[in-house]
């Protein structure tokens, strides 16, 4: 019996340690995370204060402003003769929703026209000089005759050959 007993520290040390790990572990992932979010938070408000500082120069250029109260038809409109470089840029930084609207009611025809009038004369000809007449000619002798396919072939009929009885002796050469 003594022996199926354990001690109370065998049983809860490997639980217990698993959770002291687990606790471990989520307080470094938190503190890095705390970490990075402080970069973050750092990197919007330099560029907050540099946005403020822009603003502050363009604002500081436009000193005089009024409302539009009046309008009025556009009735006549000359053409722009002059010309400026530009020297000066503001970065904008302000916008204003735009609620004016106006209709176009003029028109004019395109009346401007222009005949095209430069031609050009082909004047580089060269005349054709160089003519051979046909001289070689050849008759044609050359014929060939089919000449007539046989299929059908003769064989001689062999008969008996006389019996011989007497023989015979030759002396005499053969050239």
């Amino acid at each position: 019996m003594e022996e199926q007993k354990r001690p109370l520290i065998a049983i809860l040390g490997p639980i217990l340690g698993v959770f002291l790990f687990g606790y471990v572990f989520w307080a470094g992932a938190n503190f890095l995370q705390a970490g990075q979010l402080e970069l973050k938070e750092a990197a919007i408000e330099q560029a907050d204060a540099e946005a403020a500082a822009a603003a502050a120069e363009a604002s500081a250029a436009v000193t005089d402003t009024a409302a539009v109260t009046d309008t009025a038809a556009v009735t006549d409109t000359a053409a722009v003769t002059d010309t400026a470089a530009v020297t000066d840029t503001a970065a904008v930084t302000d916008t204003a929703a735009v609620t004016d609207t106006a209709a176009v009611t003029d028109t004019a025809a395109v009346t401007d026209t222009a005949a095209v009038t430069d031609t050009a004369a082909v004047t580089d000809t060269a005349a054709v000089t160089d003519t051979a007449a046909v001289t070689d000619t050849a008759a044609v002798t050359d014929t060939v005759e089919a000449s007539p396919v046989v299929t059908d072939t003769v064989a001689p009929a062999v008969e008996a050959s006389p019996t011989l009885t007497e023989t015979e002796t030759v002396t005499g050469s053969v050239q």
